[in-house]
């Protein structure tokens, strides 16, 4: 074999080792590549986890904060409905207070006028003309008609809807307690129920102190 050839065979030789180095190299480039690509994809898979942990801790807390509204919406309600269960028992009981009221007060003037009339039956004549001619000793002198005595004292029953400005106190006034409340709330119905017949609370009423109890403390005078 000749000088030539053998340095043509060395140069092909080198040339398979070059080619070798070449393939080696790009395919540890190539492995390095993919391991990259690896990472990055676990490093995104980590944070695709992490958003996904923390979304559903969101989810549900959020959850858990519309359960509680739902929950606290439920019982303001439920609190509602005892308020106005409890107002209208409230009134209800003020209401049959007062039919019992107005029934007592019947039942006592039937009694009454059941007595004058017997009265009047047992009675002779002359006593009779006595005591009509007693009850017309006060005149309005004016008209010359009876007035009657008890009516002629001045009403300042506080509520009175005759005699009283309470109508025009009561919607501005605020009350300074509980206790102070309650008494307006009983003088609103008082009033009410007064109001509906036209009459003095006073002077219309056989049992004059079952309406006497005091105003607020701080009422206007």
């Amino acid at each position: 074999m000749s000088s030539k050839e053998i340095q043509k065979l060395k140069d092909e030789i080198e040339e398979l080792k070059q080619k070798n180095r070449n393939q080696k190299e790009a395919h540890e480039k190539e492995i390095q590549n993919l391991e990259k690509k690896n990472c990055d994809l676990n490093d995104n898979l980590t944070i695709a986890n992490q958003r996904l942990k923390k979304k559903k801790i969101r989810d549900q807390n959020e959850a858990h904060e519309d359960q509680t509204q739902n929950q606290e919406q439920k019982n303001r309600d439920q609190n509602e409905a005892h308020e106005d269960q409890t107002q209208n028992q409230e009134q209800k009981n003020r209401d049959q207070n007062e039919a019992h009221e107005d029934q007592t007060q019947n039942q006592e003037q039937t009694n009454h006028d059941q007595n004058e009339a017997h009265e009047d039956q047992t009675q002779n004549p002359e006593q009779l003309l006595s005591t009509q001619f007693d009850n017309l000793t006060v005149y309005n002198r004016m008209s010359l008609s009876p007035v009657s005595v008890e009516k002629s004292q001045p009403c300042k029953v506080w509520w009175c809807p005759i005699h009283s400005m309470f109508e025009t106190f009561v919607d501005k006034f605020e009350a300074s307690n509980k206790e102070d409340e309650l008494v307006v709330n009983r003088a609103k119905d008082r009033f009410r129920k007064w109001k509906r017949k036209g009459k003095c609370c006073l002077h219309d009423r056989q049992n004059k102190d079952r309406n006497n109890f005091a105003p607020p403390s701080n009422w206007p005078k």
